[in-house]
Protein backbone atom coordinates (compact mmCIF):
# COMPACT_ATOMS: atom_id res chain seq x y z
CA UNK A 1 0.00 0.00 0.00
CA UNK A 2 1.42 3.71 -0.91
CA UNK A 3 2.51 5.77 2.38
CA UNK A 4 0.08 8.63 3.52
CA UNK A 5 0.19 12.00 2.08
CA UNK A 6 2.36 14.17 4.07
CA UNK A 7 0.34 16.89 5.34
CA UNK A 8 1.69 20.35 5.89
CA UNK A 9 1.79 21.06 9.23
CA UNK A 10 -0.37 23.85 9.77
CA UNK A 11 -2.63 24.61 7.16
CA UNK A 12 -5.62 27.28 6.19
CA UNK A 13 -9.27 24.83 5.44
CA UNK A 14 -11.03 27.75 4.90
CA UNK A 15 -11.85 31.48 6.28
CA UNK A 16 -12.88 29.99 9.62
CA UNK A 17 -11.01 26.57 9.77
CA UNK A 18 -7.23 26.33 10.59
CA UNK A 19 -5.60 22.65 11.03
CA UNK A 20 -2.64 21.83 13.15
CA UNK A 21 -0.97 19.03 13.38
CA UNK A 22 -0.54 17.43 17.06
CA UNK A 23 2.76 16.12 15.83
CA UNK A 24 2.18 12.40 16.77
CA UNK A 25 1.99 10.59 13.41
CA UNK A 26 1.88 6.77 13.62
CA UNK A 27 0.05 3.31 13.00
CA UNK A 28 -3.33 4.46 14.55
CA UNK A 29 -2.94 8.23 14.16
CA UNK A 30 -2.12 8.23 10.82
CA UNK A 31 -0.09 11.64 9.73
CA UNK A 32 -0.78 12.97 13.64
CA UNK A 33 -4.15 14.10 15.34
CA UNK A 34 -5.87 17.14 13.76
CA UNK A 35 -6.26 20.12 15.69
CA UNK A 36 -8.52 23.24 14.68
CA UNK A 37 -8.73 26.67 15.05
CA UNK A 38 -12.00 27.56 14.46
CA UNK A 39 -13.63 31.48 14.36
CA UNK A 40 -12.86 34.30 13.11
CA UNK A 41 -11.18 37.58 14.75
CA UNK A 42 -8.92 37.59 17.68
CA UNK A 43 -11.10 34.90 19.87
CA UNK A 44 -10.98 31.45 18.20
CA UNK A 45 -12.19 27.92 19.51
CA UNK A 46 -9.57 25.12 19.71
CA UNK A 47 -10.75 21.54 18.92
CA UNK A 48 -8.60 18.87 20.54
CA UNK A 49 -5.05 19.27 21.67
CA UNK A 50 -2.86 16.51 20.39
CA UNK A 51 -1.34 14.33 23.22
CA UNK A 52 1.25 16.29 24.42
CA UNK A 53 3.90 16.25 21.86
CA UNK A 54 6.69 19.13 22.67
CA UNK A 55 6.85 19.96 19.07
CA UNK A 56 3.01 20.96 19.46
CA UNK A 57 2.82 23.87 21.25
CA UNK A 58 5.09 26.46 19.58
CA UNK A 59 3.46 25.31 16.53
CA UNK A 60 0.15 26.00 17.68
CA UNK A 61 1.56 29.56 19.41
CA UNK A 62 2.77 30.31 15.55
CA UNK A 63 -0.38 29.58 14.15
CA UNK A 64 -2.49 31.69 16.57
CA UNK A 65 0.29 34.44 15.80
CA UNK A 66 -0.01 34.04 12.56
CA UNK A 67 -3.96 34.45 12.37
CA UNK A 68 -3.70 37.75 14.77
CA UNK A 69 -5.13 35.67 17.61
CA UNK A 70 -4.69 37.32 20.98
CA UNK A 71 -6.75 34.94 23.46
CA UNK A 72 -8.70 31.82 23.06
CA UNK A 73 -11.78 31.51 24.10
CA UNK A 74 -12.66 27.57 24.69
CA UNK A 75 -11.28 24.54 23.52
CA UNK A 76 -13.55 21.60 23.07
CA UNK A 77 -12.63 17.69 23.06
CA UNK A 78 -14.11 15.69 20.84
CA UNK A 79 -13.97 12.23 23.06
CA UNK A 80 -11.35 11.10 25.70
CA UNK A 81 -9.06 8.94 24.40
CA UNK A 82 -5.28 10.77 24.92
CA UNK A 83 -3.70 11.79 21.57
CA UNK A 84 -7.34 13.93 21.56
CA UNK A 85 -6.59 15.22 24.98
CA UNK A 86 -3.61 14.72 26.64
CA UNK A 87 -2.15 17.60 25.07
CA UNK A 88 -4.77 19.78 27.95
CA UNK A 89 -2.25 19.94 30.18
CA UNK A 90 1.14 21.51 29.28
CA UNK A 91 -1.56 23.73 27.06
CA UNK A 92 -3.48 25.35 29.92
CA UNK A 93 0.14 25.58 32.06
CA UNK A 94 1.36 27.54 29.23
CA UNK A 95 -1.41 29.54 28.89
CA UNK A 96 -0.95 30.17 32.56
CA UNK A 97 2.32 31.40 31.92
CA UNK A 98 1.69 33.04 29.13
CA UNK A 99 -0.73 34.88 29.98
CA UNK A 100 -0.72 34.85 34.31
CA UNK A 101 -3.74 38.05 34.46
CA UNK A 102 -6.47 36.61 32.11
CA UNK A 103 -8.50 33.45 32.53
CA UNK A 104 -7.69 30.30 31.15
CA UNK A 105 -10.33 29.34 28.42
CA UNK A 106 -12.97 27.10 29.24
CA UNK A 107 -12.77 23.80 28.57
CA UNK A 108 -15.52 21.47 27.25
CA UNK A 109 -15.65 17.72 27.03
CA UNK A 110 -18.87 15.68 27.27
CA UNK A 111 -18.69 13.60 30.90
CA UNK A 112 -17.07 9.95 31.13
CA UNK A 113 -17.52 9.28 34.39
CA UNK A 114 -14.83 6.36 33.74
CA UNK A 115 -12.00 8.37 31.95
CA UNK A 116 -12.51 11.87 32.95
CA UNK A 117 -10.81 11.34 36.48
CA UNK A 118 -7.69 10.94 34.91
CA UNK A 119 -7.63 13.44 33.24
CA UNK A 120 -8.75 16.06 35.68
CA UNK A 121 -5.67 13.99 37.77
CA UNK A 122 -3.43 15.12 35.45
CA UNK A 123 -4.44 18.67 35.78
CA UNK A 124 -4.19 18.99 39.05
CA UNK A 125 -0.81 17.67 39.41
CA UNK A 126 -0.09 21.09 37.56
CA UNK A 127 -2.06 22.62 39.89
CA UNK A 128 -4.26 23.76 37.48
CA UNK A 129 -7.55 22.41 40.15
CA UNK A 130 -10.87 21.92 37.80
CA UNK A 131 -14.06 20.79 38.69
CA UNK A 132 -15.94 18.52 36.12
CA UNK A 133 -19.64 19.19 35.71
CA UNK A 134 -22.07 16.90 34.22
CA UNK A 135 -25.07 17.51 32.30
CA UNK A 136 -28.35 15.78 32.60
CA UNK A 137 -27.65 13.69 29.74
CA UNK A 138 -25.08 11.15 31.22
CA UNK A 139 -22.33 10.28 28.50
CA UNK A 140 -23.48 6.44 29.31
CA UNK A 141 -27.14 6.55 27.72
CA UNK A 142 -27.46 4.27 25.09
CA UNK A 143 -30.04 6.39 23.34
CA UNK A 144 -29.02 8.86 21.00
CA UNK A 145 -31.31 12.01 21.06
CA UNK A 146 -34.59 11.53 19.02
CA UNK A 147 -36.93 13.83 16.81
CA UNK A 148 -36.51 16.67 15.16
CA UNK A 149 -33.03 17.51 17.11
CA UNK A 150 -30.77 14.20 15.50
CA UNK A 151 -31.13 16.41 11.75
CA UNK A 152 -29.80 19.11 10.77
CA UNK A 153 -30.53 23.00 12.45
CA UNK A 154 -33.28 24.62 10.68
CA UNK A 155 -33.68 28.32 11.05
CA UNK A 156 -37.28 27.54 12.56
CA UNK A 157 -36.48 25.05 14.91
CA UNK A 158 -34.93 25.98 18.19
CA UNK A 159 -32.24 23.63 19.74
CA UNK A 160 -32.01 22.30 22.70
CA UNK A 161 -28.96 24.38 24.03
CA UNK A 162 -28.13 28.15 22.72
CA UNK A 163 -25.21 29.29 24.45
CA UNK A 164 -22.46 31.55 23.87
CA UNK A 165 -18.49 30.16 24.27
CA UNK A 166 -18.16 32.01 27.71
CA UNK A 167 -21.45 30.60 29.32
CA UNK A 168 -21.80 28.04 31.60
CA UNK A 169 -23.78 25.06 31.99
CA UNK A 170 -23.36 25.51 35.91
CA UNK A 171 -21.92 28.69 37.94
CA UNK A 172 -19.03 28.14 39.85
CA UNK A 173 -18.79 28.88 43.44
CA UNK A 174 -16.24 31.58 43.80
CA UNK A 175 -14.91 30.10 46.49
CA UNK A 176 -13.76 27.18 44.52
CA UNK A 177 -12.71 28.80 41.02
CA UNK A 178 -10.30 31.70 41.00
CA UNK A 179 -9.37 34.27 38.13
CA UNK A 180 -7.25 31.85 36.51
CA UNK A 181 -8.85 28.33 37.12
CA UNK A 182 -11.40 27.45 34.64
CA UNK A 183 -13.77 24.17 34.77
CA UNK A 184 -14.23 21.20 32.12
CA UNK A 185 -17.64 21.69 31.79
CA UNK A 186 -19.92 18.95 29.66
CA UNK A 187 -21.21 19.50 26.40
CA UNK A 188 -24.90 19.25 25.39
CA UNK A 189 -26.50 17.53 22.50
CA UNK A 190 -26.95 20.51 20.02
CA UNK A 191 -25.79 22.69 22.37
CA UNK A 192 -24.20 26.06 20.25
CA UNK A 193 -20.96 27.41 20.85
CA UNK A 194 -20.83 31.27 18.84
CA UNK A 195 -17.54 33.37 18.05
CA UNK A 196 -17.41 36.07 15.29
CA UNK A 197 -19.60 35.31 12.07
CA UNK A 198 -19.33 31.39 13.57
CA UNK A 199 -22.36 28.95 14.36
CA UNK A 200 -20.80 25.61 16.24
CA UNK A 201 -22.79 22.80 16.41
CA UNK A 202 -22.19 19.71 19.23
CA UNK A 203 -23.43 16.75 17.89
CA UNK A 204 -23.59 13.55 20.34
CA UNK A 205 -22.07 10.78 18.39
CA UNK A 206 -21.25 7.80 20.48
CA UNK A 207 -19.83 4.31 19.13
CA UNK A 208 -15.94 5.06 18.85
CA UNK A 209 -16.21 6.02 22.63
CA UNK A 210 -18.94 7.05 24.79
CA UNK A 211 -18.31 10.40 24.66
CA UNK A 212 -17.60 10.93 21.42
CA UNK A 213 -19.19 14.21 20.10
CA UNK A 214 -18.66 15.60 16.82
CA UNK A 215 -19.12 19.50 15.24
CA UNK A 216 -21.59 20.75 12.71
CA UNK A 217 -19.98 24.68 11.17
CA UNK A 218 -22.74 26.22 10.13
CA UNK A 219 -21.65 28.86 7.65
CA UNK A 220 -19.91 26.59 5.90
CA UNK A 221 -21.89 23.08 6.35
CA UNK A 222 -18.90 21.84 7.63
CA UNK A 223 -18.51 18.62 9.90
CA UNK A 224 -15.84 18.03 12.50
CA UNK A 225 -16.50 14.02 12.77
CA UNK A 226 -13.65 13.35 15.81
CA UNK A 227 -13.05 9.59 15.17
CA UNK A 228 -16.33 8.84 13.65
CA UNK A 229 -14.74 9.18 10.33
CA UNK A 230 -10.90 9.40 9.22
CA UNK A 231 -9.81 10.94 6.31
CA UNK A 232 -8.17 7.68 5.14
CA UNK A 233 -9.48 4.05 5.99
CA UNK A 234 -11.89 3.35 8.45
CA UNK A 235 -12.37 4.27 11.92
CA UNK A 236 -12.31 1.55 15.26
CA UNK A 237 -15.18 1.73 17.59
CA UNK A 238 -15.79 0.33 21.25
CA UNK A 239 -20.33 0.21 19.96
CA UNK A 240 -21.78 -0.50 16.45
CA UNK A 241 -25.05 0.02 17.12
CA UNK A 242 -24.17 3.52 18.21
CA UNK A 243 -21.87 3.83 15.93
CA UNK A 244 -23.80 3.26 12.95
CA UNK A 245 -26.71 5.33 14.23
CA UNK A 246 -23.94 7.98 14.70
CA UNK A 247 -23.29 7.52 10.90
CA UNK A 248 -26.46 7.83 10.38
CA UNK A 249 -26.79 10.77 11.92
CA UNK A 250 -23.91 12.80 10.16
CA UNK A 251 -25.25 11.87 7.47
CA UNK A 252 -28.92 13.99 7.49
CA UNK A 253 -26.67 16.95 7.65
CA UNK A 254 -25.36 17.00 3.41
CA UNK A 255 -22.28 18.38 4.64
CA UNK A 256 -19.83 20.00 1.98
CA UNK A 257 -17.19 18.67 3.47
CA UNK A 258 -15.42 16.91 6.77
CA UNK A 259 -12.43 17.39 9.22
CA UNK A 260 -11.37 14.56 10.45
CA UNK A 261 -9.77 13.98 13.80
CA UNK A 262 -7.09 12.05 11.34
CA UNK A 263 -6.02 12.51 8.13
CA UNK A 264 -7.05 14.60 4.68
CA UNK A 265 -10.14 17.00 4.72
CA UNK A 266 -12.79 14.76 3.28
CA UNK A 267 -14.23 15.98 0.11
CA UNK A 268 -17.39 13.73 -0.80
CA UNK A 269 -18.91 13.48 2.76
CA UNK A 270 -22.38 11.61 1.90
CA UNK A 271 -20.17 9.17 -0.22
CA UNK A 272 -17.94 8.23 2.54
CA UNK A 273 -20.52 8.03 5.26
CA UNK A 274 -22.55 6.04 2.91
CA UNK A 275 -19.59 3.82 2.47
CA UNK A 276 -18.64 3.27 6.01
CA UNK A 277 -22.24 2.29 6.76
CA UNK A 278 -22.43 -0.15 3.92
CA UNK A 279 -19.18 -1.26 4.61
CA UNK A 280 -20.60 -2.32 8.43
CA UNK A 281 -23.71 -3.95 6.74
CA UNK A 282 -21.46 -5.69 4.26
CA UNK A 283 -20.07 -7.33 6.81
CA UNK A 284 -23.19 -8.34 8.78
CA UNK A 285 -24.64 -9.94 5.95
CA UNK A 286 -21.59 -11.71 5.58
CA UNK A 287 -21.57 -12.72 9.41
CA UNK A 288 -25.26 -14.10 9.42
CA UNK A 289 -24.94 -16.03 5.70
CA UNK A 290 -21.64 -17.61 7.58
CA UNK A 291 -24.11 -18.40 10.77
CA UNK A 292 -26.58 -20.04 8.57
CA UNK A 293 -23.96 -22.50 7.31
CA UNK A 294 -22.05 -25.28 8.69
CA UNK A 295 -18.48 -24.19 9.98
CA UNK A 296 -16.00 -24.94 7.44
CA UNK A 297 -12.26 -25.16 7.36
CA UNK A 298 -10.43 -23.82 3.97
CA UNK A 299 -8.43 -26.17 1.65
CA UNK A 300 -4.79 -25.17 2.77
CA UNK A 301 -3.19 -22.27 1.96
CA UNK A 302 -3.04 -22.29 -1.67
CA UNK A 303 -6.89 -21.55 -1.07
CA UNK A 304 -5.62 -18.48 0.88
CA UNK A 305 -3.43 -16.70 -1.54
CA UNK A 306 -1.23 -14.03 -0.29
CA UNK A 307 -1.85 -12.14 2.83
CA UNK A 308 -3.16 -8.44 2.63
CA UNK A 309 -1.32 -5.46 4.62
CA UNK A 310 -3.85 -3.12 3.47
CA UNK A 311 -5.29 0.16 4.80
CA UNK A 312 -7.18 -1.62 7.12
CA UNK A 313 -4.12 -3.02 8.93
CA UNK A 314 -2.51 0.50 8.98
CA UNK A 315 -4.90 1.54 11.15
CA UNK A 316 -4.64 -1.14 13.32
CA UNK A 317 -8.11 -1.97 12.48
CA UNK A 318 -8.85 -5.72 10.40
CA UNK A 319 -12.22 -4.55 9.63
CA UNK A 320 -11.98 -4.85 5.58
CA UNK A 321 -13.22 -7.42 3.18
CA UNK A 322 -10.46 -9.67 3.64
CA UNK A 323 -11.34 -12.08 0.62
CA UNK A 324 -11.18 -15.53 -0.64
CA UNK A 325 -12.58 -17.70 2.38
CA UNK A 326 -16.32 -16.10 2.35
CA UNK A 327 -16.11 -16.13 -1.16
CA UNK A 328 -14.79 -19.77 -1.79
CA UNK A 329 -17.41 -20.86 1.00
CA UNK A 330 -19.97 -19.72 -1.63
CA UNK A 331 -18.95 -21.57 -4.24
CA UNK A 332 -19.01 -24.87 -2.29
CA UNK A 333 -15.05 -25.42 -2.20
CA UNK A 334 -14.65 -25.53 1.49
CA UNK A 335 -15.43 -28.65 4.21
CA UNK A 336 -17.54 -29.36 6.78
CA UNK A 337 -15.70 -29.55 10.50
CA UNK A 338 -16.98 -33.28 11.60
CA UNK A 339 -17.30 -34.19 15.21
CA UNK A 340 -18.48 -30.93 16.86
CA UNK A 341 -21.86 -29.84 18.82
CA UNK A 342 -24.84 -28.39 17.29
CA UNK A 343 -27.39 -25.86 18.56
CA UNK A 344 -31.35 -26.44 19.12
CA UNK A 345 -32.41 -27.94 16.16
CA UNK A 346 -29.15 -29.21 14.56
CA UNK A 347 -28.43 -25.59 13.76
CA UNK A 348 -25.02 -24.42 13.27
CA UNK A 349 -22.22 -23.30 15.94
CA UNK A 350 -19.57 -21.07 14.97
CA UNK A 351 -16.83 -19.39 17.13
CA UNK A 352 -15.99 -16.22 17.08
CA UNK A 353 -12.75 -17.06 15.87
CA UNK A 354 -14.09 -19.71 13.21
CA UNK A 355 -15.57 -16.75 11.72
CA UNK A 356 -12.68 -14.84 11.73
CA UNK A 357 -10.51 -18.23 9.90
CA UNK A 358 -13.10 -17.64 7.46
CA UNK A 359 -13.71 -14.23 7.12
CA UNK A 360 -10.10 -13.14 6.77
CA UNK A 361 -8.75 -15.89 4.99
CA UNK A 362 -6.30 -13.64 3.19
CA UNK A 363 -4.78 -11.43 6.12
CA UNK A 364 -1.90 -12.85 8.25
CA UNK A 365 -2.75 -14.66 11.00
CA UNK A 366 -0.79 -12.15 12.91
CA UNK A 367 -3.89 -9.92 12.56
CA UNK A 368 -6.49 -12.53 13.94
CA UNK A 369 -6.49 -11.32 17.01
CA UNK A 370 -7.57 -7.68 16.06
CA UNK A 371 -10.02 -8.93 13.26
CA UNK A 372 -11.53 -11.16 16.22
CA UNK A 373 -12.07 -8.17 18.70
CA UNK A 374 -13.73 -6.52 15.54
CA UNK A 375 -15.69 -9.54 14.77
CA UNK A 376 -17.58 -9.70 18.20
CA UNK A 377 -18.61 -6.32 18.29
CA UNK A 378 -20.83 -7.11 14.96
CA UNK A 379 -22.07 -9.63 17.16
CA UNK A 380 -22.69 -7.85 19.85
CA UNK A 381 -24.86 -5.37 17.65
CA UNK A 382 -26.57 -8.57 15.92
CA UNK A 383 -27.33 -10.02 19.36
CA UNK A 384 -28.53 -6.52 20.82
CA UNK A 385 -30.87 -6.77 17.95
CA UNK A 386 -31.95 -10.42 18.39
CA UNK A 387 -30.76 -11.45 15.01
CA UNK A 388 -27.66 -14.12 16.51
CA UNK A 389 -27.85 -16.10 20.21
CA UNK A 390 -25.13 -17.57 22.02
CA UNK A 391 -25.26 -21.45 22.91
CA UNK A 392 -22.71 -22.30 25.56
CA UNK A 393 -20.96 -25.50 25.52
CA UNK A 394 -18.47 -27.17 27.80
CA UNK A 395 -17.37 -23.42 28.77
CA UNK A 396 -17.46 -22.48 25.20
CA UNK A 397 -19.07 -19.72 23.59
CA UNK A 398 -20.47 -20.01 20.00
CA UNK A 399 -22.67 -18.21 17.87
CA UNK A 400 -25.68 -19.31 15.88
CA UNK A 401 -29.28 -17.82 14.26
CA UNK A 402 -32.17 -17.86 16.25
CA UNK A 403 -34.49 -19.94 14.96
CA UNK A 404 -37.14 -17.38 13.60
CA UNK A 405 -34.18 -16.45 11.54
CA UNK A 406 -32.93 -19.62 9.97
CA UNK A 407 -32.66 -20.26 6.46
Amino acid sequence: MDPLAALPLVEKMSSRVFRVLGMNPGKFTLQGTNTYIIGHGPRRILLDTGEGKPGYIPLLDAALSHLGVSRISDIIMTHWHHDHTGGLPPLLERLRVQHPQSPLPKVWKRFNSDRDPALLKKLAAKGLHYRSESSSIPATSTALTSGDTSGPPRAHEPLAKDLEPTSTLASPSPSTVTSTDSVVWDIADNQIFRGQDTTLHALYTPGHTTDHMAFYLEEERALFSGDCVLGHGTAVFEDLHQYIQSLKRLRQYDALCIYPGHGAVVTDPSATLDAYIRHRMDREEEIIHLLSSQPTIALGNALRGPAHDGEEALNGNTDGYGGDGFHQLLLGQLHPISDRPTGPGGAPLWTSRELVQVIYAKYPKSLYDAAEASVLLHLAKLQYEDRVDTVLVEDKTYWTLPETRRR
